[in-house]
């Protein structure tokens, strides 16, 4: 259900609600695809970002990228719809 959400939303901004390492339960404002302040061209091979559970995405407010996993996503919310992960 998510990557069927996350290949909908291509290059629109998104809120994303997700359990972080700690517990803790964080909301951010992002977007998936940016590639305007990476370095050397890309993601270093081998790097966290590169494994399929995880998501990458650019953090508005941050301004820089963010890696999350793809399970610890509880909704996401974009265009006015939003899906609840339960």
């Amino acid at each position: 259900m998510i990557n069927n959400i996350l290949s909908s939303v291509g290059g629109r901004f998104f809120t994303v609600v997700f359990t972080k390492k700690d517990g803790t339960v964080r909301r951010m404002n992002c977007r998936i695809g940016v590639r305007r302040h990476l370095k050397g061209g890309g993601v270093p091979e081998g790097h966290v970002s590169t494994r399929k559970d995880m998501l990458v995405v650019y953090d508005v407010k941050a301004k820089g990228y963010r890696c999350l996993s793809r399970d610890s996503i509880r909704a996401i919310r974009c265009g006015g719809v939003e899906a609840v992960v339960l």
